[in-house]
This record gives C-alpha cells, sequence and structure tokens, in this order.
C-alpha cells in the first residue's frame, strides 16, 4: 500500500490546475492469448496506439488544436481479477498551442467517442498486423497467421470498448 500511495502523490503532483477527462482504452478479449504471450510487447503496442490517437484527435483544430497533456497507466485485470488489458487515461481539459498558449476545447464535449474508437482500433489493428510482419510478436502454438489475420479483419468490424468519463473539475477525482 505504501508503494501505491507513494505513487499516487507522485502523479498527483504532476496535475494541471484545470479541468480533466477520464478516458479507458480496452482491448477485445479476443486479443487476451495474444497478450498472454507477449505481455511487454502488446503493453508497448497499446500505449503508443492511445498516445498516437490522442496526440492526432486533439492536434487537430477541430477537437483542440494543441499539444494535450495526459497521463496513462495501465491495468490488466478486471473486477473480477481476470485478465482484462485496458489503459486509463487522465487528459487536461486543454492543451499548448505552438505559441506556448493554454487552449481550450472547442466543442462542450472533449472527443467524438466514436472517432476516437474507430481511430484506436484502426491505430492498434495496424500496429499489431506489422509487430506480426517483423516478427516482433509471437503467436500462440493455436494461432496460425492466417487465422491471426482473420481476426484481426473481425476484430475491425466490431465495436471496441473505449470510454470517456464525465468530466471531472480537477484531475484528483481520478
Amino acid at each position: 500500500a505504501l508503494a501505491t500511495e507513494s505513487w499516487l502523490d507522485r502523479q498527483r503532483s504532476r496535475l494541471l490546475a484545470c479541468a480533466h477527462h477520464h478516458l479507458i482504452f480496452t482491448i477485445p478479449h479476443e486479443l487476451n492469448t495474444l497478450w498472454r504471450w507477449n505481455r511487454a510487447a502488446m503493453a508497448q503496442l497499446l500505449f503508443a496506439a492511445v498516445r498516437s490517437v490522442l496526440l492526432e484527435l486533439l492536434g487537430d483544430p477541430r477537437y483542440l488544436g494543441a499539444k494535450p497533456a495526459f497521463i496513462s497507466a495501465l491495468h490488466t485485470w478486471g473486477r473480477s481479477l481476470s485478465l482484462h488489458p485496458h489503459v486509463h487515461v487522465l487528459a487536461a481539459d486543454g492543451g499548448l498551442d505552438d505559441h506556448g498558449a493554454w487552449v481550450r476545447p472547442r466543442r462542450s464535449h472533449f472527443l467524438p467517442a466514436r472517432v476516437l474508437m474507430m481511430l484506436f482500433r484502426g491505430k492498434l489493428l495496424a500496429a499489431l498486423r506489422e509487430a506480426i510482419e517483423r516478427g516482433k510478436l509471437r503467436l500462440p502454438p493455436d494461432l496460425s497467421r492466417e487465422r491471426f489475420g482473420s481476426l484481426l479483419n473481425k476484430l475491425g468490424r466490431v465495436k471496441w470498448n473505449v470510454r470517456l468519463c464525465t468530466r471531472y473539475a480537477h484531475g484528483e477525482g481520478v
């Protein structure tokens, strides 16, 4: 508990004095076996996809048009302590423009959930395909490259669990 509290204190000290948004990016459970065989590589791909999505969307003038500030944390379990890899993101309600000025979002809602989900899904699926092609991921013995490709195609057609929670007046609520 002491290590956890120490980590929380460090994260609190990094929070900006503004409202924050809590976002959760979850990989589909169909990828859990791949996760078990490639924990570190899958975690890197997951963090990279989330980071890329947030930088792209929040850098877009339609949403924020600035460099966002956010903290990410990986959770690999669900409430029942089953395997459930997901990333929690605490994103500031604003960011810095090219001149270093603070910019607030242009819309009343932070990001469109559907766009966020589709971009995350596309980026992570593309990263998984590339990682397999480059030999950066090991496929489980019961999953051939052909079946893996079919699985990724199937996952590209279904809704993924990306959650945008209610805006917090401050970041400490998360």
